[in-house]
């Protein structure tokens, strides 16, 4: 209900659509953590008011697709308080693929990683990095929190494509896999 007469000092108008843009570009030049004035009007009577400017909210969050079978985001301020969170570090799991490696390890959309391997996911970069780290590996050990209970998902990639000089088996046959 406040109507906003003057930013920093500079009248602000809203008799026109555009006049939006101009409060707006106005808003913008201020650098995050630096103090505006605004005047306004409240109930009728003048009022002066200080605030602090920050840095707009991620409405849309960044997405990752990896090639084992499952998507993550970004944890924005939206989705921690929509999925209720526990934290907002992380990735958040927001796709799983049915069959694949991510699947098998038993990894749900909503669970949040935490880490891969040895490497703490604080955001999405950490989550990118950690991700080229286990590239060439067959299988990775994630950590992710589901609710409040942490659990340990063994990813294992699908089989290597077979060598020239490695026989495919006869149909029927059954193919025996050996351990690493």
């Amino acid at each position: 209900g406040d109507i906003v007469t003057h930013f920093n000092g500079r009248a602000v108008e809203a008799e026109k659509e555009e006049d939006l843009g101009v409060f707006q570009r106005l808003a913008a030049r201020v650098p995050p953590g630096v103090e505006a004035q605004l005047s306004l009007v409240r109930d009728g009577e003048p009022l002066t008011v200080h605030i602090r400017l920050d840095v707009q909210p991620t409405v849309e969050p960044e997405e990752e697709e990896t090639e084992v079978g499952f998507h993550v985001q970004e944890i924005t301020e939206g989705l921690y308080h929509s999925q209720r969170l526990g934290t907002r570090r992380g990735a958040y799991v927001s796709f799983v693929a049915r069959g694949s490696p991510a699947a098998q390890a038993g990894m749900l959309r909503g669970d949040v990683i935490r880490r891969i391997e040895e490497q703490g996911i604080d955001d999405l970069e950490d989550f990118r990095g950690a991700m080229r780290g286990v590239e060439e590996q067959r299988r990775f050990l994630v950590t992710a929190r589901r609710g409040e209970a942490t659990k340990y998902l063994l990813v294992k990639r699908g089989n290597p494509p077979s060598s020239p000089d490695e026989e495919a088996p006869e149909p029927g046959e059954v193919a025996h896999e050996q351990e690493d």
